[in-house]
């Protein structure tokens, strides 16, 4: 590969310089997205900082605590402790649909019914709070799986 060495000047340096354009239009900082916080915060806050929420009264503020014992925070994920005595990562929302699709849809996944499905995500020590809801109406939403429609014995081969 050659340089291209007949835009520099006689000194070595760049023959056109450029102008710094220093405008910052408000549109770029309205184009900033804003997340919504999850639902676990409270809990994050409460493990990293030891400050419980200011808002609880006092049967909610005893149910949040004994709820947080369950709860580990490895940055930047959060696991409860289940009665099996796996610990299962919990998912924000917006990774939801992307483990559901690979366990469903991808090549790993089969197109198997909701219960499959679910478990193969709890094998995978995910879990989310409408787990259950969530993969049920993906299926629901599947094409595939619908335009197949429900496989019994009797369609199955010998």
């Amino acid at each position: 590969m050659v340089a291209d060495l007949s835009r520099l000047g006689p000194e070595g340096t760049p023959g056109e310089e450029l102008p710094i354009n220093e405008s910052f239009p408000d549109e770029q900082l309205f184009a900033i997205s804003h997340q919504a916080t999850p639902w676990y915060d409270d809990l994050v806050n409460f493990k990293v900082c030891g400050m419980l929420p200011l808002a609880l009264s006092y049967q909610q503020r005893k149910k949040f605590l004994s709820d947080a014992k369950y709860y580990v925070w490895e940055e930047p994920f959060l696991y409860k402790l289940y009665g099996d005595e796996i610990y299962r990562r919990h998912l924000p929302e917006n990774e939801v649909r992307g483990v559901l699709h690979h366990c469903h849809a991808s090549t790993y996944g089969g197109h198997f019914r909701p219960n499959k499905m679910i478990t193969k995500v709890l094998q995978a020590g995910l879990y989310w709070s409408i787990l259950f809801k969530d993969a049920r109406k993906f299926i629901m939403n599947c094409g595939r799986c619908q335009r197949m429609g429900i496989i019994i014995k009797s369609h199955e081969m010998p």
